[in-house]
């Protein structure tokens, strides 16, 4: 979140400081094979499951950093910080000299990482949709309650808010049926991992989370009452450096493990409080920050990241800022509630000529609930951007089959002005129930009532049960996409005998039938 971005909420922090911390790379992941055949990954089995689902295949960024290299680390005298598989590296603190690292085989190179300067009714699961009060305009410009009318609400499915501080949500009555209940599935404090998300930071992050979560029937709904939440804190709010990137990353690779479906995130960055830190508008190509490239890394993991396009419109910077340029992301522009758009909105395109923002939501005095339960009008395309992404999932929802892109390439063609996009709203203002149309005349649909037993497999036999009578065909593949075996079926039921050459471990099953598809993951063991 840029020093400059536009908010209208106060912020409380504690001051930390900490020693020079440094980058390690390592060459490779010697335990990776192995571990993608037997399913051991830094994944959680729904994780695993949202890939299946949308046909993503896992590779390396997977699985986990090496024990092994962090245990050698370690017996030199280096404490591990922070790990990333994406980027096969860790954070160790300063310890031992630097340059026992240029002895190591493993090392690939390491670089020193910059560090920052140290009355309203109770929230209810029964809801009215309808009922949305203060939040009824910004809703409707989208047609977002066309979804909530059909039922789906983000029942189901996961949204991660990575932002600065949510102070008050675990006090407020509109999250109490949320903070309360199974939906709160997670929350981590990467600034300050000793703090929980909602001892400081301040409340950017709350009301962004309000303009999804909040549940108060007549008083203020968001856009996916129902969905679960994890929140994470990643931005330092009394600086501005480039550390909060990999906070950011280290958070983005939490939300993959744990399974979310959908990242909301409303900050930017291109100026640092160090002049030698700040991006030039040729970075923001997709391709070059450390935050643009953990979104796009996040994106191929089969989630659909939604960032906020920034609030530089009347600024000299004008543009749109990191992670916004990222290609794989909903960039995230701002209107009026009427429609028009607000001139504090970034503008596009990307720095090569991409459009951008990709969508665009009310962001002008945007309903929000801040501390106390009181509902302000504020001013940013921090709050633009968790409207889309809490009717992200519930489309979603209603579309679970389809993979995040198809997701993603609906809401672009359901805005207004899809065929002319421009510089200043992108796409336009989508229009969900546009959208809604678009994803059922896709062009496959899932197969229903499909029965697979046993599963484990233990004797490399299996019966399929289909409801259909059609011919199809059964493709079985490992988890990183290569076919390992195909056959025929014919009928209702087929007993299915997998060859020897099958190995134990985990597999991705499609059955293919005329325009319909099936996925599910097949576990294959030996007998005892």
């Amino acid at each position: 979140m840029h020093k400059n971005i536009l908010i209208l909420l106060s912020v409380l922090a504690s001051f930390v400081s900490s020693a020079q911390e440094t980058w390690v790379y390592f060459t490779d992941k010697p335990h990776a094979t192995l571990a993608l055949q037997k399913g051991e990954l830094a994944l959680s089995e729904r994780s695993i499951e949202r890939r299946i689902r949308q046909g993503i295949w896992l590779d390396e960024k997977d699985v986990a950093v090496s024990k092994e290299y962090i245990q050698q680390l370690k017996s030199l005298g280096f404490e591990v910080v922070m790990q990333s598989r994406w980027m096969n590296a860790v954070v160790v603190k300063e310890g031992p000299s630097i340059s026992l690292l240029d002895a190591l085989p493993f090392v690939q190179k390491h670089t020193p990482v910059k560090k920052p300067f140290s009355a309203v009714a109770k929230s209810t699961d029964k809801t009215s949709l309808l009922s949305y009060g203060a939040a009824t305009a910004q809703i409707q410009l989208v047609n977002g309650d066309h979804l909530h009318s059909l039922g789906f609400s983000g029942r189901g499915m996961w949204i991660a808010v990575l932002d600065a501080g949510f102070v008050g949500v675990n006090t407020q009555l509109v999250f109490d049926s949320l903070i309360s209940g199974p939906r709160f599935k997670d929350a981590y404090n990467f600034v300050i991992p000793a703090n929980t998300v909602f001892q400081n930071g301040g409340t950017h992050g709350t009301a962004v989370l309000s303009t999804m979560a909040a549940n108060s029937p007549g008083f203020f709904v968001g856009t996916a009452p129902h969905a679960d939440y994890s929140l994470y804190s990643t931005e330092d709010i009394l600086s501005e450096r480039r550390v909060e990137e990999y906070n950011w990353l280290a958070a983005a690779e939490r939300a993959d493990s744990v399974g979310a479906d959908v990242i909301n995130t409303s900050l930017g960055y291109y100026d640092f409080d160090s002049d030698s830190e700040d991006y030039s508008f040729s970075q923001m190509d997709g391709n070059t920050t450390v935050i643009t490239k953990a979104a796009d890394w996040a994106a191929s993991r089969g989630i659909v990241v939604v960032v906020s396009a920034g609030n530089e419109g009347s600024s000299s910077w004008g543009r749109i800022a990191a992670p916004a340029d990222g290609d794989s992301v909903l960039a995230i522009g701002g209107t009026l509630v009427t429609g028009s758009y607000v001139p504090f909105s970034s503008r596009g395109p990307s720095a090569d000529g991409r459009v951008k923002p990709d969508v665009s939501a009310t962001a002008a005095d945007a309903k929000v609930v801040q501390s106390g339960d009181q509902v302000i009008g504020a001013n940013g395309t921090s709050f633009s951007s968790p409207q889309i992404a809490g009717l992200v999932a519930c489309l979603w929802q209603k579309y679970p089959y389809l993979n995040s892109e198809e997701i993603s390439t609906a809401i672009r063609r359901s805005a207004h002005q899809f065929a002319a996009p421009d510089s200043l709203l992108g796409y336009g203002i989508p229009n969900f129930g546009t959208a809604d149309i678009i994803l059922s005349n896709a062009h496959y649909s899932i197969i229903q009532e499909v029965q697979l037993y046993p599963n484990p497999v233990t004797n490399r036999s299996m019966t399929i049960d289909r409801k259909e009578i059609l011919d199809a065909q059964l493709l079985l593949y490992s988890l990183t996409g290569e076919e390992v075996f195909s056959t025929k079926l014919t009928g209702r039921k087929s007993l299915i005998q997998l060859p020897d050459r099958i190995s134990e471990g985990i597999y991705v099953l499609h059955i293919l039938e005329a325009k319909k598809i099936f996925r599910t993951k097949l576990i294959v063991r030996s007998l005892e």
